[in-house]
């Protein structure tokens, strides 16, 4: 069972660690079945009204176009922390009863304030005891906390965070054991991200195409002797497609009581939009306002009988966008 937060959940269009992980099992031949409590990536925004909100996971995205059916049962929730999980893994071992636990937690712990290094490190050493006290031969492989790329205000993130992987170094000698072994995960070392630049992320954070390979490689040389001895850990391809990223289509402006609703198809596996607008004839275009994943946007206020123009285009990471959408426009009723 895989054990995880936003980096392991995934967005809707994204492929996975999750899946390239499957793959390199299938390669070596490893009857293996994952399990756990959900099956999808994160969906894009709501387009609906604000509504108190849920406390159900949002779990029900898709995965890249041309990825395979695949085993996709998982635990791994947006958002999630050690903090939270060491009280909920009881639960679903009892339910699922993995033989392995592949975890990768910690980030949104040391990231959001909810504890330090050694907090951090003490809600982990809990899931496990949580885990075990469930079943005892539990296998583990713990995954470190990787870097990120530079965010305002938290100079303090990359010390933590190689605090709290130098602490999880020494622990996990001292919490394996002969029957319920752990192995450590070098997701910091694998993945191209450091807080100068992060060619593994699309948002500085969260894996694109090449970061899925490079954590499951991560993952792939901790469990290889394991599931695969003889075999070799997982190869990151030399060359790695794009993600796919057409303009918006369909594009519509209504005017309503003094404002302009835009609406248009959403991009499979955009994160975001950007949006210009330009005010009359002869107005030149704004600078772009990025959007969320929802495909809908209400521009106001807006001058009675002016006419609006607007484009859009899809945003699939910090570096990738579209071609900018067909020019809708509508003279605004105030």
């Amino acid at each position: 069972m895989i054990v995880g937060d936003s980096i392991s959940h995934g967005a809707e269009g994204d492929y996975t660690w999750r899946y390239r992980i499957w793959q390199w099992l299938q390669s070596n031949n490893v009857p293996v079945d994952f399990v756990g409590p959900y099956k999808g990536t994160n969906p894009p925004d709501d387009i609906t009204p604000p509504s108190p909100p849920s406390t159900e996971p949002r779990t029900f995205g898709g995965y890249a176009l041309d990825a395979e059916p695949f085993d996709s049962d998982h635990f791994a929730v947006w958002g999630r922390q050690a903090a939270q999980d060491k009280d909920q893994i009881a639960a679903h071992i009892t339910t699922y009863m993995p033989d392995h636990l592949l975890i990768e937690l910690g980030f949104n712990d040391l990231g959001w304030f909810v504890s330090g290094p050694e907090g951090t490190l003490e809600s982990m050493k809990s899931l496990v005891d949580n885990a075990r006290a469930v079943k005892p031969d539990l296998k583990f492989a713990i995954a470190n906390v990787p870097q990120r790329s530079h965010l305002g205000g938290r100079d303090d993130l990359p010390i933590i965070t190689d605090q709290y992987n130098e602490l999880l170094v020494k622990a996990i000698p001292e919490w394996s054991t002969d029957i319920s072994p752990i192995k450590l995960v070098k997701f910091r070392e694998e993945y191209s991200c450091e807080p100068e630049a992060c060619p593994a992320g699309y948002d500085g954070l969260h894996p694109n195409a090449l970061g899925e390979y490079e954590i499951a490689r991560a993952f792939s040389i901790a469990l290889q002797p394991d599931y695969a001895p003889g075999g070799s850990s997982l190869a990151v391809p030399a060359v790695i497609p794009p993600r796919p990223c057409p303009a918006p289509v369909n594009v519509k402006a209504t005017t309503g009581s003094g404002s302009v609703i835009v609406t248009w198809d959403g991009v499979y596996g955009a994160f975001n939009y950007d949006v210009q607008t330009r005010v009359g004839a002869d107005g030149a275009w704004t600078d772009p306002s990025t959007l969320s994943s929802a495909p809908r946007w209400e521009y106001w206020p807006v001058t009675d009988g002016m006419t609006y123009a607007y484009r859009l285009r899809a945003g699939c990471g910090d570096a990738l966008r579209s071609e900018w959408s067909e020019v809708v426009s509508v003279v605004a009723h105030a």
